[in-house]
């Protein structure tokens, strides 16, 4: 997922066409990333931080040791592509790096290229990364050869800005804290990859968080 604020014009909505917020599960090499939605440009950009998920015990009790062992393992990987390609997009520049990263963290990483490639077009660059308020797992299982973890996050978006090659910026309503779903499989070959990612920009109706 993480949004951002932009100008109502053609070009600017292209820009924003795909972020690293896709679905990272769903297309083949070249597909239409999808626009994101305005938010505030009086947000500040921030490391996110993490919060215990609500009623973090009655989530533990649904799960096995070992299924809570492979969220753990699963979230981390998620962390830590979110903070490795924050400042690749800061930035806003096709590098070897950047591929490399993105092969590293997606099974379907053509997409996060093509956004990123986008970005350096219009010269566009996103700043900063959404703030997790609570983090859980909703579905842990294996299959053969690997494991599949489905992971539910509150976000708050209002720490991400798009900063517009133009240097302009525009009032937008904000969107609130909503529901982030990221789905990673690991097989005996590969660690956690993002298989899906649905957020405000996967086409779909977010729920807000149950605070």
């Amino acid at each position: 997922m993480r949004t951002r604020s932009f100008h109502q014009t053609a070009a600017a909505i292209a820009a924003l066409a795909g972020l690293t917020f896709t679905m990272a599960g769903c297309g083949a090499d070249g597909d239409d990333p999808k626009p994101l939605p305005p938010i505030s440009s009086s947000s500040t950009a921030s490391t996110p931080t993490t919060s215990p998920s609500p009623t973090t015990q009655a989530w533990e009790s649904k799960f096995t040791r070992k299924q809570r062992v492979e969220y753990d393992e699963a979230l981390q990987r998620w962390e830590s592509y979110e903070q490795r390609s924050e400042p690749i997009f800061a930035k806003g520049k096709v590098t070897p790096a950047a591929e490399a990263l993105f092969k590293d963290y997606f099974i379907v990483w053509q997409n996060q290229l093509n956004t990123l490639r986008f970005y350096e077009q219009v010269g566009d660059k996103v700043v900063g990364l959404p703030t997790v308020i609570w983090s859980r797992p909703s579905k842990v299982t294996a299959f053969k050869g690997g494991m599949n973890v489905k992971i539910q996050q509150c976000i708050d978006p209002s720490t991400v800005k798009v900063k517009h090659a133009a240097g302009a910026q525009v009032q937008e309503k904000n969107v609130g804290p909503y529901i982030r779903k990221i789905s990673l499989s690991k097989t005996d070959a590969k660690p956690y990859r993002v298989s899906e990612l649905f957020d405000v920009t996967s086409g779909k109706k977010v729920k807000p968080c149950d605070r």
